[in-house]
């Protein structure tokens, strides 16, 4: 007969594991304050320096953590922003330079995003401007025998037409034969 091992799922699933922490932080710093005040000698109550300084560290602890969390809050900020210029046209400075072109990727360099126009790297902090990309659309070439035209200028008239002026400002046309009909 093999053994069997019966577990109640339940008593399992609510165990809960300890979280091993390296660092203090203010909740912990709060408990031992509280715990010293509590068991403190009544003839010799913490002194007022001792106390003042354990409070400036408490605030200070409390505004780093705070300065932690919105650094934290920028970053993805900026990582978000990053990622929106993926395929936009860009104009920024890199390495003295003007860069002009479209922007191909976004890279993460030492917590800062770093856009990549034309092979070159661009911070965020050196765009100097960013406009649209319209896509490409197929340009139709203009045929041989079609002549541009020039705003302003009219069409060159080194091309026949078959009529002629007379004298009198009465067009003539020609036939097949080249003979002139006159009007």
């Amino acid at each position: 007969m093999g053994n069997t091992i019966n577990i109640d799922r339940q008593s399992f699933s609510n165990t809960q594991q300890r979280e091993i922490r390296q660092e203090l932080g203010k909740d912990d710093f709060l408990k031992i304050l509280v715990t010293q005040l509590q068991h403190q000698d009544p003839m010799q109550p913490l002194e007022d320096r001792e106390f003042i300084a354990q409070m400036a560290q408490f605030s200070s602890l409390e505004q780093m953590t705070k300065i932690a969390e919105l650094q934290k809050q920028s970053n993805s900020m900026q990582q978000f922003q990053a990622f929106q210029l993926v395929g936009k046209g860009l104009e920024g400075i890199s390495d003295n330079q003007v860069i002009n072109g479209v922007v191909s990727e976004v890279r993460m360099k030492n917590g800062i995003a770093v856009l990549r126009v034309n092979g070159r790297d661009i911070s965020l902090e050196d765009i100097v401007r960013v406009y649209e990309v319209k896509p490409d659309s197929p340009v139709e070439e203009p045929k041989e025998t079609e002549q541009p035209e020039v705003p302003g200028e009219e069409a060159d008239n080194n091309i026949p037409d078959n009529t002629e002026e007379t004298a009198e400002g009465v067009e003539a046309g020609t036939d097949d034969n080249n003979k002139t009909d006159e009007l």
